[in-house]
């Protein structure tokens, strides 16, 4: 049986580097996760933790669209093609795009879509960023979801 990509990356315990990244987005500063992500050259965005929640992730659930489209252009991506990057997957089955959309970035959701996120990814509960969206009334994001949709036909 073939491991995903964040299978294969999971179960390490969180590196301090992660973490400190982390922690900085947790803290909402732009500036902050820029030095932080400065201090620790050896991240790219599928770094991941004991649960498989990549830097990706951590970019995109506090809302960093220009961090995670300026490390996606200069290919940090430990070693994964962009498209897989986008589509990594916590333990839960959590994508990027799935956070991007239950929190109502628009940007962070329009930017992963653009570099390939799956629209039709579903988590472990078997709900897909559209419906998470739906489910928390971010009628912007249904609409980016909707239109990418709609170009697929």
């Amino acid at each position: 049986m073939e491991l995903s990509a964040s299978e294969a990356l999971a179960g390490a315990p969180t590196s301090p580097a992660l973490e400190a990244v982390l922690q900085a987005c947790r803290q909402g500063t732009i500036g902050r996760v820029r030095h932080a992500l400065g201090q620790y050259p050896e991240l790219s965005l599928s770094t991941v933790d004991a649960d498989a929640y990549s830097l990706l992730h951590g970019l995109v659930q506090y809302n960093f669209p220009q961090l995670v489209a300026l490390w996606l252009e200069m290919g940090r991506h430990g070693g994964l093609s962009r498209r897989e990057v986008v589509n990594l997957r916590d333990r839960w089955g959590v994508t990027g795009l799935i956070l991007a959309a239950a929190n109502g970035h628009e940007e962070c959701t329009a930017l992963l879509l653009r570099h390939g996120a799956d629209a039709a990814a579903q988590d472990c509960e078997g709900l897909t960023a559209e419906e998470w969206a739906r489910r928390r009334g971010h009628r912007a994001v249904l609409r980016i979801l909707r239109e990418k949709r709609c170009e697929g036909r």
